[in-house]
């Protein structure tokens, strides 16, 4: 079935279109994992067809917007047009373009024929496996214990003494076991969330058997795993692969007479092996009663055998279950020999039935390796009743001769990994499981790389550890919601994993303005919350809009990436300064110490203030945070960058005649014009304002020179016409738009027809001058006045 993949569009102002998308096919490797996992390194795709039909080793991708427009697909063909797609060799993700194609002599086109359609200017980026909803909460699920692990075994890395060698401890080993129950619980889960699809729920569940089998061979719960191994192996098999089931157990006691039940036998052999003996007992007892006395004594002496048979889990040190199960071999043999003895006439079957039973339970070796299903079986009721005493150090020896007998299928990869991990080839094990589940293998290494287990492999460049965990967080980038956890997997991988999350880190899409699509909203389960470190502010805006942009750079704080901060918060403040939001541009160009950028994002506010008038630039200027505004005023947190930036004089300056000309029209408007003059001579003399904004300020000063009280001292007036001369000096030198410009276009705002830019430049710069000889004559009033007054 094909599988419908979105593209994002480049550049980013590009927006997606309504209309219908064209199909092309990209042929994808058929996998059986969900994550279907593909060869390191993959091979490219082949190159698209036009057909949109797919087979299952295809997915079909829509483009949007489209490459071709509506109805265009011949004129597309006929321009010399074909879709090109590139691979990425870090992750499953596509690019595609339009570029020339192959003309009907086989050559490839000069150049693309006109019409140049829009879409010719774009790439289309797209992952060709993404993971499903079942999927991704498994992976959130489980990414929480991961980290805890890493954390974990951080502190014990740290407070380990240098001469405790290259193995954890015991206490490490209980912690690492508890670790992988955790895993298996998780597993457990998500083998639950399958049960609807026959193919997933086979795959989970021999991903549970595998892991539950590394467990339990190489973090073992006591953390030592010195005691005898054969009751935990058929708990794993037991759970692993159920049998006998209920029903058979059902079907055989329910019978008028059980032991003629032609799955008597079977049912009975198969609960001894699985260690069922209470079980067994019953279908036993069904003997007592069997009408031929020899049969009915036998079987009440092989019940009591089973009754006495001694497991090990019920000893506490392991020379008292030696001797118990010595002494109780010793009277099994006895009850065989007499069981041979009766049973010399060949149409007792049923006694011979009970000799197999008894040679069973004293571990016959060929009984056993002939009644198991599979070498599986066999394995675990080795432990049990051919080598009670079995280590984990026997293992591999053992498995090798069941495997001679029994061995495994090799169309079933959990087995052939099983077998691997019995047999003590670690590596083996996890290169077989990368074939088999990335998760497996990414996770499953993790962990027994921290138990010391795993050996290096030449032919890999990394650790087998950190590249599994890098070829794993190739699968998580096909789901753009789960950047932070891909980030925080990739940091656990030494140099080649900082590396890549450098690069990934400025890449995630910001959404800047606009809600995250849903399909790529950080998804972060109760669980992930409750074990995710808080990662530190970094100086936040707390800006609406921009909660993906803090989280990214939150991430960035956490791990030490201030060059990569730096960059995101510069691209930022371009997408910002594009949606006409500058007080937040303020506050981004300020976190990335981008002093030009900042000046050109105050003479935009300044340019809304020519424009659109004062309440417009008020309104800007209220958007920029407080703390960039006044330093003092921020959060500790955020402190030492504001004061950093606040002593770099370019900065200080022109963010303070922001806040100064604000607060100067708050107080005009409010009646306050004594602290308006006030602050308006402050601008001026303490060189706040700029330059090409004097005879704004000239202008602005003109209503409060004619006030009936002197709101200027004769010093203060003086300063002023000290400004206004400069003006008129470099009017006159023909430097008059350096000075005039601001105030020239507020003057003459009026819309001109085109071609009249430069009359209405000369009109508006007259009006300019005009307008500062009525400020110098009103300056000439002010200072007779104050000099009449003062003396």
């Amino acid at each position: 079935m094909a599988l419908p993949f979105s593209f994002s569009p480049l550049p980013n102002g590009a927006q997606s279109k309504s209309s219908p998308a064209s199909p092309f096919s990209f042929a994808s490797p058929a996998a059986s994992s969900p994550f279907a996992p593909t060869p390191a390194p993959a091979p490219p795709p082949p190159a698209p067809s036009s057909s949109s039909a797919a087979d299952d080793s295809s997915r079909t991708l829509h483009l949007r917007p489209p490459p071709v427009p509506a109805g265009g697909i011949a004129k597309f063909r006929e321009s010399g047009r074909a879709l090109g797609v590139a691979h990425c060799p870090h992750r499953n993700e596509i690019a595609a373009f339009v570029r020339p194609g192959q003309s009907r002599l086989g050559s490839t086109s000069a150049a693309v024929k006109q019409p140049v359609y829009e879409q010719d200017k774009l790439v289309w980026f797209a992952s060709y496996e993404t993971l499903d909803d079942d999927l991704r909460e498994f992976v959130l699920e489980t990414y929480p214990i991961f980290t805890s692990l890493q954390r974990v075994a951080r502190s014990t890395a740290a407070s380990d003494d240098l001469s405790a060698g290259l193995f954890p401890s015991p206490e490490e080993v209980q912690y690492f076991n508890r670790i992988s129950q955790l895993y298996r619980d998780a597993l457990a889960r998500q083998v639950a969330a399958v049960r609807g699809d026959a193919r997933a729920l086979a795959h989970w569940a021999g991903v549970g058997a595998v892991w539950h089998l590394a467990e339990l061979l190489y973090v073992p719960e006591d953390g030592k795993g010195n005691a005898v191994v054969g009751e935990e192996l058929l708990d794993w098999i037991n759970r692993v692969d159920v049998a006998p089931t209920t029903e058979e157990g059902l079907e055989v006691t329910s019978a008028p007479v059980q032991y003629e039940h032609p799955n008597f036998w079977p049912y009975l052999h198969r609960c001894l092996l699985r260690g069922f003996h209470k079980t067994a007992a019953a279908p036993l007892r069904a003997l007592h009663a069997h009408p031929d006395r020899r049969v009915a004594r036998a079987a009440q002496r092989v019940s009591d055998l089973l009754a006495r048979f001694p497991r090990s889990s019920a000893f506490r040190l392991e020379h008292e279950f030696r001797a118990a199960h010595a002494r109780w071999k010793a009277d099994a043999g006895r009850v065989l020999d007499e069981l041979r003895d009766e049973g010399e006439e060949e149409e007792e079957e049923v006694l011979g039935q009970l000799r197999t039973v008894v040679e069973l339970l004293m571990g016959e070796e060929s009984v056993v390796l002939d009644i198991a299903d599979d070498w599986r079986e066999a394995l675990a009721a080795w432990g049990m009743l051919v080598n009670p005493l079995l280590k984990r150090d026997d293992l591999p020896s053992t498995v090798d001769i069941i495997l001679r007998e029994m061995p495994f299928d090799p169309t079933l990869p959990d087995q052939a990994i099983e077998a691997a991990l019995v047999g003590a080839n670690v590596t083996k094990a996890v290169i077989l499981c990368n074939d088999y589940d990335p998760w497996l293998v990414a996770h499953l290494t993790d962990l027994l790389d921290k138990a010391g287990c795993v050996d290096s492999d030449p032919s890999f460049s990394l650790s087998l550890r950190d590249h599994f965990l890098l070829q794993y967080t190739d699968r998580l980038l096909s789901d753009p919601g789960l950047w932070a956890v891909t980030i925080d997997y990739l940091a656990q991988c030494g140099d080649e994993g900082a590396n890549r999350v450098r690069e990934l880190i400025v890449r995630v899409p910001l959404y800047v303005g606009e809600p995250a699509p849903p399909q790529q909203q950080a998804r972060k389960g109760e669980a992930e919350e409750a074990m995710e470190e808080d990662r530190p502010a970094a100086g936040a805006t707390a800006l609406p809009g921009l909660e993906r942009v803090e989280e990214v750079l939150g991430v960035c704080a956490e791990y030490g990436l201030d060059d990569e901060a730096v960059v995101i918060c510069k691209n930022v403040a371009q997408m910002l300064v594009s949606q006409r939001r500058y007080g937040a541009a303020v506050a981004f160009c300020v976190r990335a110490k981008e002093a030009r950028r900042l000046g050109r994002i105050t003479d935009l506010i300044l340019e809304e203030y020519i424009i659109h008038g004062e309440a417009a630039y008020s309104q800007l200027v209220d958007s920029i945070p407080p703390s960039l505004l006044d330093p003092s005023r921020a959060a500790p947190s955020a402190a030492g960058d504001t004061q950093t930036l606040a002593h770099d004089p370019t900065v200080a300056t022109r963010l303070s005649f922001l806040a100064r000309y604000r607060e100067f029209h708050t107080r005009f408007r409010a009646g306050e014009r004594a602290a308006a003059a006030h602050l308006l001579v402050e601008m001026l003399t303490l060189e706040i304002a700029p330059r090409r904004f004097w005879a704004v300020l000239l202008v602005d000063a003109l209503s409060l020179l004619e006030d009936d009280a002197l709101l200027f001292t004769l010093e203060e007036s003086y300063e002023l016409l000290r400004f206004l001369e400069e003006i008129t000096s470099a009017s006159a030198a023909g430097a008059g738009l350096d000075y005039l410009a601001p105030l020239a276009r507020i003057l003459d705002a009026r819309p001109q027809p085109k071609g009249q830019a430069q009359a209405q430049e000369k009109r508006g710069l007259d009006l300019a001058l005009a307008q500062l000889e009525i400020v110098r004559l009103a300056l000439a009033r002010h200072v007779a006045r104050c000099c009449v007054t003062y003396g």
